[in-house]
């Protein structure tokens, strides 16, 4: 455990505006900065604990970007819960109603104590036929069995199976599915939800044994899931006969409901982390029988009784019964609910006018293609350096107005919606149901498909097989993103920055990509600069304090820390140069881009090796535009010392 003394010094003053606030979204956007600021702590001093006080120590509020989801999510429910009608079509106005009711019986189910697992669970396995799969008399008709129930009630197993359309070819998208483990956190909760479960339908003897064997056998999946992710493969219908049995076993049926359904010219299955899904389908059918039936039985059960279990062991009640419900109406209503918030919520643009995040993201994009990534990694006469441009030159953004333009060819057929007011648990199965087979019928586009299965989250991702970059709803809206042109320079720090991460990920060496895109020049490239960064850390923390066992993978995180705030700061700059007009000070733009920078990795629970604190502040110690942007005297902790980058102006 590392304890940092800082003293602090009292003459710090406030943030000034770095423009003239006089709208009330330029005041409010400055009053939520401020109001997170620690002003008993100088910047220069400790940079971590002046912007991110508010979530150090602090279990219940998981971070910056966990607090906009929220307030994503309240918005949402402010909408909802109003009468104000909406500007939607008939069908999408239906669709409106029905994740109305789902919402607020979510909401009142979540709040209810009274609970009766026995009898829903025993609703759930005669609602969904789970006793067909586990009579089956053999694992490859069993795991098949279980691929049937999970694709026409959109339920997790083990694989997710989603139906798409790519122009004129449908493509049946095969995801791993979702742990046990991320359902039901603690081991010992999950394994009595599995003993209750199977108490509850059954008179299985040595039940207790049984829970066990499963929490075992997700385990194992884990350890599969854990390693780098691997290429995808599209597989023509006509060739699936010729893939491993467990994989035709688990997709074939629905990949022939599928084609019967839709009137595309071609079919495919487009399998994601091949390899590693392969693995886990064989495992499973050379398994015990029972053992892997009552698996697949419970993961298909998940995706509800994990309403449940956030009801009886989530502390925070309120906020989590708002994240559950929230997911819940993406999770029955995919993939037209991501169509239908983008009417819910407000934002500042207009019909024809350019789209903020798109520009925002082609400023990031055009700073990592330029010098400065040579300036980070020294591969101007390199080959690998050409390569990464080629790679990044491909990558397209998917933003609110991209999905807003893909819903308009969106064709939604006129299926009337299912009947509400049974109760939540069976409203929401059957609107799962019913979505599903709407999907089927007319399947969404690659887009607004993938759209839908990340804006429940706070994290972007890049999608290879798409070639695009999708980003979460919610980190499109205040306080991560201001649409108001006048704030355009808010959002380097945040959503520019969060960009830049991922291009870099994209294109930096890992397990599955370094062969293919660095050469060996470049990766020793890679190494001596990450240790010049190591040198410089020590020469202030001491020895060995860097990521945990300072691994490949913990370095290659920090890289990407590092190189997206030296790439979101030079678009920053770069975009100034352009649009400042002399009544803007370059001091306080670049101070409200490092605090807000910091901000994003404000979290008390890291999902990485780098703490919040590392994320925040290792970025910055040796980059000196941030000693320059708040006058920080050479003796303070975040002066620059030492510098392992080539200045950006040379």
């Amino acid at each position: 455990m590392i304890t940092y003394i800082i003293k602090a010094r009292r003459n710090y003053t406030r943030n000034a505006p770095f423009t003239d606030c006089s709208d009330l979204q330029c005041l409010e956007a400055h009053k939520d900065l401020e109001s997170l600021l620690n002003y008993t702590v100088q910047p220069c001093d400790d940079l971590y604990a002046h912007v991110c006080s508010r979530w150090i120590r602090d279990s219940e509020k998981v971070g910056f970007l966990e607090g906009a989801l929220i307030e994503h999510i309240k918005r949402q429910h402010e909408v909802l819960a109003s009468l104000a009608p909406l500007p939607l079509g008939k069908n999408l106005q239906e669709t409106l109603e029905v994740g109305k009711t789902l919402f607020m019986e979510c909401l009142n189910y979540m709040a209810d104590t009274t609970l009766d697992l026995k009898r829903d669970v025993k609703y759930f396995f005669k609602k969904l036929h789970l006793y067909r799969l586990l009579n089956k008399e053999n694992s490859l008709k069993m795991m098949a069995a279980g691929a049937k129930i999970s694709f026409k009630f959109n339920l997790n197993a083990l694989l997710r199976l989603r139906p798409q359309r790519d122009q004129l070819s449908g493509m049946l998208h095969a995801s791993p599915g979702v742990l046990l483990q991320t359902a039901f956190p603690i081991e010992a909760e999950l394994e009595q939800y599995i003993r209750a479960v199977v108490r509850a339908t059954s008179q299985v003897k040595g039940f207790v044994q049984l829970a066990s064997k499963i929490v075992v056998l997700d385990s194992y999946t884990s350890n599969i899931y854990s390693r780098s992710r691997l290429p995808f493969k599209k597989i023509a219908m006509k060739d699936l006969p010729f893939e491993p049995p467990a994989l035709v076993a688990v997709t074939n049926s629905s990949l022939a409901k599928f084609a019967r359904m839709c009137n595309l010219s071609d079919m495919y299955l487009f399998v994601r982390n091949f390899v590693m899904s392969v693995t886990v389908l064989n495992f499973f059918a050379n398994q015990s029988l029972q053992v892997s039936s009552w698996y697949t039985a419970v993961q298909i059960l998940t995706n509800l009784l994990e309403f449940d279990y956030v009801k009886r062991f989530t502390s925070d009640t309120h906020t989590a019964a708002l994240k559950a419900c929230h997911r819940s109406l993406y999770d029955a209503l995919s993939p037209i609910w991501s169509f239908v918030t983008r009417h819910m919520i407000k934002h500042d643009f207009v019909h024809g006018a350019a789209d903020p995040v798109a520009e925002l993201f082609e400023d990031v994009k055009k700073a990592l293609t330029s010098d400065i990534i040579s300036d980070l990694s020294g591969l101007r006469n390199d080959s690998t350096w050409s390569r990464m441009q080629e790679t990044l030159y491909r990558i397209r953004i998917a933003s609110h107005r991209q999905l807003a333009n893909e819903g308009d060819e969106f064709t939604f057929q006129c299926l009337s919606p299912p009947q509400t007011g049974l109760g939540f648990l069976k409203d929401h199965v059957q609107a799962r149901e019913h979505f599903r087979q709407h999907a089927t019928f007319s399947p969404p586009s690659l887009i607004l498909d993938a759209t839908s299965t990340v804006d429940v989250e706070t994290s972007t991702i890049y999608l290879e097989e798409y070639g695009k970059l999708f980003i979460p709803a919610a980190l499109q809206t205040p306080p991560v993103f201001y649409h108001d042109k006048d704030l355009h320079f808010l959002n380097f720090g945040t959503l520019g920055a969060i960009m830049a991460r991922e291009l870099a990920r994209s294109i930096y060496p890992s397990n599955n990509s370094e062969q293919q895109l660095w050469t060996s020049e470049a990766t020793l490239h890679y190494m001596h600069q990450m240790s010049c960064y190591l040198v410089a850390l020590e020469a202030w923390h001491g020895p060995s304090q860097g990521p945990t066992n300072s691994t490949a993978t913990d370095w290659l995180e920090l890289l990407v820390w590092l190189t997206s705030v030296r790439v979101a700061h030079a678009a920053l700059k770069q975009h100034f140069s352009i649009v400042a007009n002399g009544q803007l000070s370059w001091r306080a733009v670049q101070r409200h881009f490092f605090l807000r920078f910091c901000l994003v990795a404000c979290e008390s629970q890291s999902q990485t090796a780098l703490s919040a604190r590392h994320k925040c502040v290792w970025p910055l110690f040796n980059m000196p535009e941030f000693a320059d942007a708040f006058e920080c005297p050479k003796y303070s902790y975040m002066a620059s010392h030492r510098s392992c980058w080539k200045d950006s102006d040379s």
